[in-house]
């Protein structure tokens, strides 16, 4: 950045574990009124929400998807021990699948 001459502006909350008397070059420090969290929060809840209810639907529709399509093998297992075998890997590609289907109106809502 610095050798593009781009600078940027990081929104920081106003807590005693950041620090302001940091050194930094091309990088402002801005930190948020005090209590601001409370009022963003808020706003956030609608979107936390919406990823949540997005991200359980499409592990619940996998988890369906393993045991309809399985070999005998999984179609025998009951559903929680295939939910179980979830990887971090999965977790992360369902997640970015529920986050692409957040719409531009649940993030200017909130």
């Amino acid at each position: 950045m610095r050798s593009k001459k781009r600078s940027i502006v990081m929104l920081c909350y106003n807590c005693a574990a950041h620090s302001n008397d940091t050194k930094l070059t091309n990088v402002k420090l801005v930190f948020l009124p005090p209590n601001t969290m409370s009022l963003i929060q808020l706003m956030d809840m609608g979107i936390i929400a919406n990823f949540k209810k997005l991200y359980r639907s499409l592990v619940l529709r996998r988890v369906v998807n393993d045991i309809d399509g399985g070999t005998e093998s999984t179609s025998d297992k009951k559903a929680a021990d295939i939910a179980r075998k979830l990887t971090v890997l999965d977790s992360l590609h369902i997640q970015r699948e529920a986050w692409s289907k957040i719409t531009q109106v649940t993030i200017v809502n909130g």
